[in-house]
């Protein structure tokens, strides 16, 4: 899979994916959120953040945005991995997509 991630997120999260096959790349610094959904959309990426008004845009955009958002407080990159490697093996690689909020217990999709 590809992901863009955000600045928000653990270090420790991309070399993960990274050694995991996934073609994972981090955004430009203070990159507004907008701009970092647009570039996920446009390099066939879901956007990986911890950030909730992310969120917020992909629910209330006509734009279809590919959103994984961590709802894991406080989130250590040992808990993101743990929630993302759940999350991968519960769901098929197709319905990875939309606005997903993971947390410890699962997922949930949004949109």
């Amino acid at each position: 899979m590809r992901f863009l991630v955000d600045e928000d997120v653990p270090e420790k999260l991309l070399r993960f994916l990274a050694s995991s096959a996934h073609d994972a790349v981090r955004v430009k610094p203070q990159t507004s959120d907008i701009n970092n959904m647009r570039r996920a959309k446009s390099e066939g990426r879901m956007l990986i953040t911890l950030d909730k008004d992310c969120a917020n845009i992909a629910m209330g955009s006509a734009e279809s945005f590919d959103v994984l958002h961590f709802r894991i407080h406080p989130p250590y990159a040992d808990s993101l991995i743990d929630a993302f490697k759940n999350m991968t093996a519960s769901l098929p690689p197709s319905e990875i997509k939309g606005l997903l909020s993971v947390t410890l217990q699962g997922h949930i999709r949004y949109k």
